[in-house]
């Protein structure tokens, strides 16, 4: 879940932040040395504020996609950079800039004199550390890249020449849709490329009317609204080669994934790759074609944490970490549930 904020968005959320904290904790009179907070890049700009307590502290966690940044008993947590960024050439930038921007596709015409080149900080470490366990991001300092342009934007970073990832790009098609509408579209492409939704590229956009509310693409078994819809029809790529299509409506209250690439039309939000391999082994369990198949639930399954001095019999405390899915596939006459690895391994079916 990735929100999108311009860079006074973003400084007025750590205003509001800052305000927050000095309200819920106030600090001592005595002189602390300065706070080191990392610079939250704009692929990193969806926030959550958490409280916890028991008997002995609070924590109030400002969370990242990537990262907590948090105060202890309403003292500042201090961060130092890990390792400061490694003075690189600016050849040996370029090079691994065009690189990386032709792996994922760039179309462009990059020019050293297009480019933006600048150091930056940014905080992780702390993505599946359950709450109220406390966690101690690493602040990482490395290099950004910035390729701007009319049509597109994108953005790379990395702590060397040869680290540099991904990280950010969009163009001018995805203004024409409603901020709600693609976000929710980068949101669920997101979750079946398996990548962070600021990756996700919208590359068309139809405005289109539906017949009904399953906008078209229902099936025998569903009893669709007999509605005029008005929404669109998105086309999204992931890395080169990778594609989907979605119908959207226009409250994004509902959203169809277009049967493509020999899988049929879905509702669900597993990743792609998963749902061919599952989908492959239900056609011979199930004894349908893919194309007559559907998915009709979808749950995460998650790691579970045990204090080591819980009882044997206490449950286990699931962490943010995924570890794989459990999902439902129907041929409309019988039902399979599969449990599967991050791999897409078959655990159990039943």
């Amino acid at each position: 879940m990735l929100r999108y904020f311009s860079n006074l968005a973003i400084a007025q959320s750590t205003l509001f932040g800052c305000l927050l904290l000095g309200s819920l904790f106030p600090l001592q009179s005595t002189a602390a040395p300065p706070l080191l907070l990392p610079t939250i890049d704009q692929s990193f700009n969806s926030t959550d504020v958490k409280t916890t307590s028991d008997q002995r502290q609070k924590l109030v966690h400002f969370t990242t996609e990537n990262g907590n940044l948090m105060q202890r008993n309403g003292k500042p947590a201090y961060y130092s950079i890990e390792q400061p960024a490694q003075e690189i050439s600016y050849p040996e930038l370029l090079s691994a800039t065009i690189q990386q921007a032709k792996e994922w596709g760039y179309r462009g015409q990059l020019s050293p004199n297009n480019l933006l080149i600048e150091k930056t900080t940014w905080s992780r470490g702390c993505e599946n550390s359950p709450t109220p366990f406390a966690c101690d991001p690493v602040v990482r300092e490395g290099w950004k890249i910035t390729i701007p342009g009319q049509r597109e934007r994108w953005i790379l970073r990395g702590e060397r020449a040869d680290d540099l990832q991904l990280i950010e790009r969009s163009n001018w098609i995805e203004k024409r849709l409603p901020i709600r509408v693609r976000d929710e579209i980068k949101r669920v492409a997101a979750n079946q490329l398996q990548l962070s939704p600021s990756v996700v590229l919208i590359t068309n956009v139809e405005f289109q009317t539906f017949s009904d509310g399953c906008l078209g693409l229902g099936d025998l078994t569903e009893s669709c609204i007999q509605q005029i819809t008005k929404g669109y029809r998105v086309t999204v790529t992931g890395k080169p080669k990778e594609q989907q299509i979605y119908r959207i409506s226009n409250d994004t209250s509902s959203l169809r994934t277009e049967a493509i690439a020999g899988l049929p039309t879905r509702t669900d939000e597993l990743p792609t790759t998963i749902a061919r391999k599952i989908f492959t082994v239900a056609q011979s369990d199930l004894k349908q074609s893919i194309e007559n198949l559907k998915i009709t639930e979808v749950e995460k399954t998650f790691q579970c944490f045990r204090s080591p001095t819980a009882s044997p019999t206490e449950p286990c405390s699931p962490i943010k970490k995924i570890n794989g899915w459990k999902m439902t596939i129907t041929n409309y006459q019988q039902s399979i549930t599969y449990t599967v690895d991050l791999n897409g391994t078959i655990l159990s079916k039943q």
